[in-house]
């Protein structure tokens, strides 16, 4: 039997319901797939307290932020279990999870995917004794030198997993050093290409002889090791903050403000100091308001459905809902705010909202922009519609702009304009074929937005559709006639 409560956000009194229900059953699960549910640390323990009681042999439950405290209750649950093949790929697992995983070892686990982890070298002590896998999956982390001890460890018990270790930052003599302790069996290693052509200049960009996604995997992995700071973030704040691991960079957040308290930090792109910011929670929709009218902001993006498809709330509307005249809303101070519809009319892709904002010291109006037809983690649907909405950003001074979490889609909005930006300026100083031999630090330019507000352009994917928007306008500039 197989289940799939993918992306239909189920949280963990919903795990416990139906871990009850299969429980009653008694059925055997040859597959439960959970992924995509954000159920963290809470949904991470409650499914943890069933799996030795269920009979599930392979688990999904890629992208659910349980970080190292739920995947530490559900590695050490895994030896009391039936699971032979666990995906934990992309939920902040780390060393110390890892150590709980090596500790309490299911002899039955047959494979393991921890791709897209953050994993560092300080995870392969943990990861070492698990070379035992029939099976394992460390693809984009940030292994590094730690591939080295890995190899080592490898060749000491003479036996060779399936190993999938692409996008890892490897040298090309690691990767030479692997492909020739695999030459037996080199069906069972998945590495990248070690003369995969880089991206050094626009013109390596233009004339890329390859698809662009080995080579936007490798990049993203290469500059993933700047994408937390953790000593620099503060505590998370549930008031405040939607998601745990995203939180508010202190040099560029929104100042202490008297009149709001609010998610978002000031991001400079293409000379203009635009607003990155969270999706409204529920009760902070009146914080948000006030925020638009003390800052006197003229435009807001909104990125992405307020609702996903399975009906899972992303971010609050702070404007009327349907047959509604006004929303009335509260800061966290206690200040009364209240919002009117005062136009709205869907534009080619784009749904455009007049929004009046009304408070006890006076009235304010904004513009709102919705390009609702792009998907959470994803690049946008509708590219005409995303094309309008860069030069939106460009007629104004500043503008806040907002997806769910303000890093994914917003981050990714905000990185076509840098790159769009940088490139027309570079075409416009430099003759064509200095143009073409201009350097292309992406990476670098990333970088530097990311130190402005984590995790922006939070997937691979993003990063890729990121890529193919630099290569779209190069190609269109080149063409274009001068003058």
């Amino acid at each position: 039997m197989q289940e799939s409560l993918a992306n239909l956000g189920v949280d963990a009194a919903y795990l416990t319901e139906i871990c009850e229900k299969w429980l009653v059953e008694g059925q055997v699960m040859d597959v439960v797939d959970l992924n995509d549910n954000n159920f963290g640390i809470p949904g991470a323990k409650a499914l943890a307290h069933y799996l030795p009681k269920l009979h599930i042999k392979t688990l999904k439950i890629k992208n659910n932020n349980v970080m190292s405290e739920g995947a530490q209750a559900l590695f050490a649950a895994l030896s009391q279990s039936t699971v032979q093949e666990l995906d934990i790929t992309d939920n902040f697992v780390d060393a110390k999870a890892l150590a709980v995983l090596a500790k309490h070892f299911p002899q039955q686990l047959i494979g393991l995917d921890v791709g897209f982890n953050r994993l560092n070298t300080e995870a392969i002590s943990a990861l070492i004794t698990l070379t035992r896998l029939p099976e394992l999956r460390l693809w984009q982390n940030q292994l590094g030198p730690g591939v080295d001890l890995l190899i080592a460890a490898l060749e000491a018990e003479k036996r060779w997993p399936r190993l999938d270790i692409r996008y890892n930052t490897l040298s090309d003599q690691q990767i030479e050093r692997l492909k020739k302790h695999y030459k037996k069996d080199p069906d069972l290693l998945l590495v990248e290409p070690s003369d995969l052509p880089r991206i050094q200049s626009v013109g390596d960009l233009v004339h890329y002889p390859l698809e662009l996604t080995d080579i936007a995997n490798v990049q993203f992995a290469q500059m993933r090791v700047t994408k937390e700071l953790p000593d620099t973030l503060p505590s998370y704040d549930p008031l405040l903050d939607r998601y745990p691991h995203i939180r508010c960079l202190p040099r560029t957040r929104l100042p202490d403000h008297p009149a709001f308290r609010y998610h978002a930090n000031y991001v400079e792109v293409a000379g203009h100091r635009f607003i990155a910011a969270q999706g409204p929670l529920s009760h902070a929709v009146g914080d948000f308001l006030v925020m638009l009218a003390e800052l006197q902001i003229p435009l807001v993006v909104a990125l992405g459905p307020a609702t996903d498809p399975t009906g899972r709330v992303k971010w609050t509307p702070y404007w009327p809902d349907k047959g509604e005249s006004v929303l009335e809303a509260v800061t966290q101070n206690g200040e009364k705010v209240s919002a009117f519809l005062a136009g709205q009319n869907p534009n080619d892709g784009l749904m455009e909202r007049e929004i009046r904002i009304h408070r006890a010291s006076g009235d304010t109006t904004f513009r709102q922009v919705h390009l609702e037809n792009w998907a959470d983690l994803a690049g946008p649907g509708n590219m005409t519609a995303f094309s309008r909405l860069l030069d939106r950003l460009r007629s104004v001074p500043t503008a806040v702009i907002h997806c769910s979490a303000g890093v994914g889609r917003t981050g990714t909005l905000l990185f076509c304009l840098d790159l769009s930006d940088r490139l027309t300026h570079m075409f416009a100083e430099k003759k064509p074929t200095d143009f073409l031999a201009a350097p292309f630090p992406i990476t670098e330019w990333l970088i530097q937005l990311r130190r402005q507000r984590v995790l922006l352009v939070q997937q691979p994917e993003q990063y890729l559709f990121c890529l193919k928007w630099a290569k779209s306008i190069a190609e269109s500039l080149i063409v274009m006639p001068r003058g």
